[in-house]
């Protein structure tokens, strides 16, 4: 017997616009529960592939007691978990242009500011800056 897909549309990292994308693993809840103060979190992973180019996004799906979001979808409560992918998309996402004729240490340097826009990590991305 086999086993139905889970297909899902979602921004693919290499591709640049929502794509199909098959869950090809999913991880058991990895949260955990203090019934003591009454909290809880859930933590679930999963990696879908492109079904374009076959890049895999790793998904992080949390969704916390204490920062509970619910959504109304056709009359039923739908919890909204947090969700964060990697790699990082995103259409403010800035590529890596190679500058042959800089020297090696600020090329370098250069990468490490545009992964770290990439990343929104503002100080670090600043501070390269000013080492450039």
């Amino acid at each position: 017997m086999t086993e139905d897909k889970k297909i899902e549309k979602i921004l693919c990292p290499r591709c640049g616009t929502s794509t199909n994308h098959e869950v090809v693993w999913e991880s058991k809840n990895m949260g955990w529960e203090d019934e003591e103060f009454d909290m809880w979190v859930s933590i679930n992973f999963d990696v879908l592939q492109c079904l374009g180019c076959e890049t895999p996004t790793l998904r992080k799906k949390v969704v916390d007691s204490k920062n509970l979001e619910i959504k109304e979808v056709n009359g039923e409560n739908i919890v909204v978990p947090e969700i964060t992918r990697w790699p990082k998309t995103g259409h403010r996402m800035l590529k890596t242009k190679y500058v042959f004729s800089a020297p090696p240490n600020i090329r370098r340097i250069y990468t490490e500011i545009v992964e770290a826009y990439n990343s929104e990590l503002p100080t670090l991305c600043a501070a390269g800056i000013r080492a450039v």
